[in-house]
């Protein structure tokens, strides 16, 4: 069954009211778009019902799309986006214009025109209705209109939202409606999705998938930062710690203080007049640090810890940790309420203060925000022994608050965001489980740092939907999307989703929080990978030459190609390449994986480039090798342009062993750390067999991918005998004015240091020996042990050989030396002086020659 004949039987399903939409009221059958319905005629032949609304057709006109005057800016969204969708479903071109008076009888109305909604429709539910040829969608607020609108596009329609840069969009010439009088609501008043993809602007997809909510929370671990200036006179407001003393610890205050409630009503109250008073959508959270512990153990704390131990159903105590912060909490909330009635204020019940109290009930206008953290994650809150704790939390908060209570769960893999993780089901059943027990709002945090994620596109489509409507069934839109997403691979992609949901199932249940790392250790066994490449593989044959599709099925591989390839190891010289040895020759993949990889970073302290520049460092790439005389050179692009080995006469100079350690972009060789910090080198063109010539983007940092500058390094063999390297670099950002760089070298030095001697050169000086040290000295307790200098001359004594190491341009400031036993290399670290970069063509940050004589 293709998935187009799936959604004909969804939409069956749901006109016989099998289906629903939220809090859906079907009137009258839903629409089969572009069809007709039969009824039986005399004679018991069957005769076709005539369409109640047809918006265009052979001999019908595109309806016009109406407006009220001066409609607000999503009113006017919806209907531009509509008529632009029309349009690409019909080809005819739908005009938007204000609606007159009177209306006419045949139209598409837009909004509130004529009609009275239903009194609890709220912001942003909506209703679809034909009446004779007219069909109106309108909803509570403008916001509530854009989702009728593209809940009538998808639902009555068919178009499907993949995602924020894919979507599908059905053919028909002609389209015509059956009677239609839907009424749809959320299920609850926030459903987030949090996570880079979901919240994407582009394409207006974040509304097409409903991933935001305009109820919001205006902060998170935030209460301690916001309380710690009043501390500096209240010291009392600070923890109390097991010694007696008081301290800040960012995770919790001294709740039981006096004067608190008043200190943190005058923080929320700055807050409110920065908001301008709004009080409908905003919930002013005040919530605890952010990790267990740090709890105030002053003795009239510990008291009300002991006074409020609840013990749950199960017989487990749970000291009363969060009863003097709702206490306070609650005095806050009356304060505030007196100056501006309808104010709500929150804070988490989470890590130490998940546990609700025995006696204290938050006031009606305090909201408590769940965590369902270190749990388990890979089955639902109410089906699963480690989870039983946190549900009977759910319920008694339920119970204290009702219709107070809101959920922040975890839908990926905080180990890595890429990896494999069989949660989707299971984070289906907890929306399902969250709406029984009276939660009145769910926020789903997955990557939401950067792009992309395990399947994260799947997981957007089936938990936006629940979100929407708990009721629908997990399976089907499982099914939906994968053969509506996957196309000709769309049974393939479906058996690979199942399979690894039902790894944590059978043959036993397998427990995961939100940071499990250890995947083989638990369901990714050696047999459940094979299979699951196996499938892919089916998937990618079905697919291959099809794109869009066999993109998308190879951006679900990158969660197991994640898995196995983003991790440390050694590489070895094969050819002209550098390779992993433990892995093979993984450069192809590691580049596919990245391209494939929606731009995704792999944690939550980085936008993503940077992560993925440094992981395709660890796979090695071209190993381009200059030769002149007796001189042989290798230069790692990927390695941060290293040399990784001089050899002379066929001894080793500088030699990175194979297998002797895991290589990093910043160690091993011979190489430049600039500033701002270089991240991967790429081949420019061919290298000849004596220069090459690499470059590289400056300047990307975890939270900036931006590239700051551009670096140039060329490498060459000259006729007289020595190595030159030259650096350039030039801005692409307009205030990046300067670039510094700092040489390391790393001699082949053996473990015996009186093999080895080194002389420096001071500019315009004489020569000096140079004591080394051993061990490596750190910066910041250490001054340098190099002055500045113009030459190095370190002497190979066990090799006979001696290199000449001289820095032309610019000046040098200084640096290190000290000698590695372990490894056996002598390292130098020679600092060289700021270089000014023009707004238009490069400065030479670099210019080195290395000269390799026999002693």
């Amino acid at each position: 069954m293709n998935w187009q004949r799936l959604f004909a039987r969804r939409a069956a399903e749901f006109a016989a009211g099998n289906l629903r939409c939220g809090a859906v009221i079907m009137a009258a059958a839903l629409v089969c778009s572009c069809s007709t319905e039969s009824s039986a005629r005399p004679g018991g032949r069957a005769a076709p019902r005539a369409p109640a609304v047809i918006l265009v057709g052979k001999d019908q006109p595109p309806c016009p799309i109406l407006i009220r005057p001066k409609a607000p800016r999503d009113e006017n969204l919806a209907a531009k986006q509509l008529a632009a969708y029309l349009k690409q479903i019909s080809g005819a071109t739908f005009s938007v214009k204000t609606a007159p008076e009177p209306l006419p009888d045949r139209a598409i109305l837009v909004g509130p025109l004529g009609v009275r909604l239903p009194a609890d429709l709220g912001e942003e539910g909506y209703v679809i209705r034909t009446r004779g040829k007219v069909l109106l969608i309108a909803g509570g607020s403008p916001r509530g209109t854009l989702y009728g609108v593209y809940g009538f596009l998808e639902d009555v329609l068919g178009c499907r939202w993949w995602s924020h840069t894919e979507e599908f969009v059905p053919k028909k010439a002609v389209i015509a409606l059956r009677k239609l009088n839907i009424t749809a609501r959320p299920a609850f008043s926030l459903h987030n999705l949090y996570n880079r993809e979901a919240q994407h602007g582009k394409n207006y997809f974040a509304y097409k998938r409903r991933a935001t909510s305009p109820e919001r929370f205006t902060g998170g671990h935030n209460l301690c930062p916001d309380l710690r200036p009043y501390a500096k006179k209240n010291p009392q407001f600070l923890p109390m710690g097991k010694n007696g003393k008081r301290k800040f610890n960012n995770l919790h205050m001294s709740y039981v203080a006096p004067g608190m409630s008043e200190a943190l009503a005058e923080v929320i109250e700055k807050k409110l007049k920065r908001h301008k008073g709004e009080v409908k959508h905003n919930i002013y959270f005040e919530g605890m640090g952010d990790w267990y512990g740090g709890m105030c153990m002053s003795p009239e704390s510990k008291k009300i810890y002991a006074e409020e131990t609840w013990t749950d159903p199960d017989g487990r105590k749970k000291p009363g940790y969060i009863a003097p912060l709702l206490r306070m909490l609650n005095k806050t909330a009356e304060i505030l309420e007196k100056k501006y009635p309808g104010i709500r204020v929150g804070t988490f019940a989470y890590m130490s203060l998940e546990a609700p109290p025995a006696k204290t009930v938050p006031r009606h206008n305090v909201v408590l925000r769940i965590p369902h953290l270190r749990h388990c994650i890979v089955h639902g809150v109410s089906e699963c022994k480690k989870n039983r704790s946190f549900l009977l939390n759910l319920k008694r908060w339920g119970e204290l608050a009702p219709n107070r209570v809101y959920i922040w769960d975890y839908g990926i893999n905080f180990g890595n965001f890429m990896y494999p993780f069989p949660n989707i089901k299971a984070i289906a059943r907890n929306i399902k489980a969250y709406k029984k027990l009276g939660v009145r709002g769910v926020m789903i945090q997955g990557n939401y740092v950067s792009m992309g994620s395990d399947l994260i596109v799947l997981r957007n489509y089936v938990w936006g939907k629940l979100l929407w409507n708990p009721a629908l069934d997990v399976d089907k839109l499982i099914e939906e999307f994968c053969l509506g997403y996957y196309g000709p691979a769309g049974k393939e992609m479906l058996a690979y989703v199942n399979a690894l949901e039902d790894s944590v199932r059978t043959p036993k249940h397998i427990h995961l929080n939100e940071f499990e790392r250890k995947l083989k250790k638990h369901y990714l066994t050696d047999e459940l990978e094979a299979r699951l490449n196996q499938t892919l593989r089916r998937a990618v044959a079905r697919t291959r030459g099809r794109d869009p599709y066999l993109r998308r099925v190879k951006e679900a591989m990158v969660s197991l190609e994640a898995f196995n390839l983003w991790k440390p190891g050694p590489l070895k010289e094969q050819g002209d390449r550098l390779v992993r040895a433990d892995l093979g020759d993984t450069w192809q993949r590691a580049q596919d994986m990245v391209k494939y990889s929606r731009k995704a970073s792999p944690r939550e302290w980085g936008d993503g480039r940077a992560y993925r520049m440094g992981f395709l460092a660890l796979h090695g790439g071209p190993l381009p090798t200059l030769k002149r005389g007796p001189l042989e050179v290798k230069i790692a692009p990927i390695l941060n342009g290293r040399i990784r080995r001089i050899i002379y006469r066929g001894k080793d100079v500088l030699h990175i062993p194979n297998f002797a350690r895991k290589e990093s972009p910043n160690s091993s060789g011979a190489y430049e750390n600039l500033s701002p910090g270089a991240r991967i080198y790429r081949l420019v063109g061919k290298a000849t067999p004596t220069a090459a010539t690499c470059e590289a983007e400056l300047g990307i940092a975890h939270w900036g991918s931006r590239t700051r500058q551009i670096a140039r390094k060329t490498v060459e063999l000259t006729e007289d005998g020595k190595i030159r390297i030259t650096g350039a670099a030039r801005r692409v950002l307009r205030n990046q004015k300067a670039i510094r760089a700092s040489v390391v070298t790393e001699y082949a030095a053996g473990k015996d240091i009186s093999q080895v001697s080194v002389r420096l050169k001071a500019k315009g000086g004489t020569w000096k020996v140079v004591a080394v040290p051993s061990g490596k000295p750190d910066p910041k307790k250490v001054k340098p042990n190099l002055p500045p200098i113009s030459a190095l001359k370190v002497i190979l004594s066990n090799k006979g050989l001696a290199v000449l190491d001289s820095y032309l341009a610019p000046a040098t400031t200084g640096g290190y030396i000290w000698f590695d036993a372990k490894r056996g290399v002598l390292v130098t670290q020679v600092n060289l002086s700021r270089v000014e970069v023009p707004p238009k063509g490069e400065s030479q940050y670099l210019l080195r020659e290395l000269e390799v004589t026999a002693k």
